[in-house]
């Protein structure tokens, strides 16, 4: 898609062709973005510390929060793709 995607510590920036064209703050809602990672069906996904939602951002930039069932303590660290799907690593 020749979009950049980049995690400063409370959000996400989606540059193209060197522009922002997006940018979504996460500070109500937990830390630090731990990881962003995109998938082989294009939707970015990122994870946040003290949020126990998949952050999951399709092409056309909208966002959704996906609830992984966690104790309300624990951290979704990253999220990842395998032949079965999707996995998420938490602590």
């Amino acid at each position: 898609q020749g979009r950049m995607w980049v995690a400063n510590m409370y959000g996400l920036v989606c540059f193209e062709n060197g522009k922002i064209i997006k940018q979504w703050d996460f500070t109500e809602e937990g830390k630090f973005v731990h990881d962003v990672f995109v998938d082989s069906k294009g939707l970015v996904w990122a994870s946040q510390a003290g949020n126990t939602y998949a952050i999951r951002i399709d092409a056309q930039l909208n966002l959704t929060q996906v609830k992984v069932p966690l104790p309300t303590e624990s951290n979704i660290n990253l999220i990842r793709e395998w032949q079965y799907g999707l996995y998420a690593a938490s602590n």
